[in-house]
């Protein structure tokens, strides 16, 4: 080994050892109150910011979360247009929790406090946040 890369060595160790565990930077939502319906997405407002959940098709769900009371300029780069037809859900709302259905998807939402599960239509669970940490 030579002698530049024996000198950075104990640094690396040093900085990989003390460095704190990538949880502590984790914030949950908290809790929302039930969401208002805006075209094919659910808005949920808190003081928390906003987190809004937009059926883009039958296969595709966003969510989007702002630390403020608006979004500020929309630059996804997971979707490259939003035009792919009528993705055909259906909503569901009542004090506790918000469902959005598609031909393929399913969509839980949690108020209190947040959680997001999306499972399949017939459903197989497809993802879901950490019931203990939740959404972040």
């Amino acid at each position: 080994m030579n002698r530049l890369c024996r000198s950075f060595l104990p640094a690396l160790a040093c900085l990989l050892c003390c460095a704190p565990p990538a949880v502590a930077g984790w914030t949950s939502l908290g809790s929302f109150p039930p969401p208002a319906r805006e075209g094919q997405s659910l808005v949920f407002r808190s003081e928390q910011g906003v987190t809004a959940v937009s059926v883009l098709s039958p296969e595709v769900v966003r969510v989007r979360f702002s630390p403020t009371r608006a979004f500020g300029r929309d630059h996804s780069y997971a979707v490259v247009t939003r035009e792919l037809g009528d993705p055909g859900a259906s909503f569901e709302s009542d004090e506790r929790r918000s469902v959005i259905r598609t031909g393929a998807l399913a969509v839980t939402l949690s108020h209190a406090p947040f959680r997001v599960n999306i499972s399949t239509a017939g459903g197989e669970s497809l993802d879901e946040d950490d019931a203990e940490l939740g959404t972040a």
